[in-house]
C-alpha cells in the first residue's frame, strides 16, 4: 500500500478546485498537499500573492520576510537602461546569500519569468536606478 496519493479535489460542478481558471486544467494552480507529518503545505505555481518593484527602484526592496517560494516575475515596465541585471535574493531584507534568479534589465515589457525556487530566508530584489519594474508572485 501506498504511503502518500495525489489526488484532485472537484466542486460540485466537476471543475478541478486546484483550478484558477474554470476549465482551464492547471494554467495555474494550487493545491493543499500533505507533508509526512500530516501538516499542510499550500503549494502554488502562480504564487498566492503579489509584491510590485517599481522600475528604477536603486535600493533593496524586502518582497517577503520569513520562508517561501519565489513563484513568477512579470516585468511590468521597461528599464531605464538595457545592460545590466537584477538579481533576487534568498535573503528577508538584503542583498546577500543565495542569489534565486537574475532578471536581465534587458527584459521585454510583458515577459512572465517562471522562477519555482524556495527561499529559505526570504524574498528581496536588489533594484538599481536601471531596473525593470517587476511584479513578483510568492507564496
Amino acid at each position: 500500500m501506498a504511503k502518500n496519493l495525489i489526488g484532485t479535489m472537484y466542486d460540485d460542478n466537476g471543475v478541478a478546485i486546484a483550478s484558477t481558471q474554470t476549465g482551464q486544467g492547471s494554467a495555474g494552480f494550487a493545491a493543499l498537499c500533505v507533508a509526512d507529518n500530516g501538516t499542510p503545505i499550500l503549494v502554488s505555481s502562480g504564487g498566492t500573492k503579489t509584491a510590485a518593484v517599481a522600475s528604477g527602484t536603486n535600493s533593496d526592496t524586502p518582497v517577503k520576510a520569513a520562508a517561501g517560494r519565489l513563484c513568477r516575475i512579470a516585468v511590468t515596465s521597461a528599464a531605464g537602461t538595457t545592460t545590466g541585471t537584477t538579481p533576487i535574493y534568498d535573503n528577508a531584507s538584503g542583498h546577500t546569500g543565495t542569489i534565486l534568479v537574475v532578471v536581465p534589465n534587458n527584459t521585454a515589457v510583458g515577459t512572465v519569468i517562471d522562477v519555482q525556487m524556495p527561499a529559505t530566508v526570504g524574498i528581496t530584489v536588489n533594484g538599481g536606478a536601471n531596473s525593470p519594474g517587476m511584479t513578483i508572485s510568492y507564496v
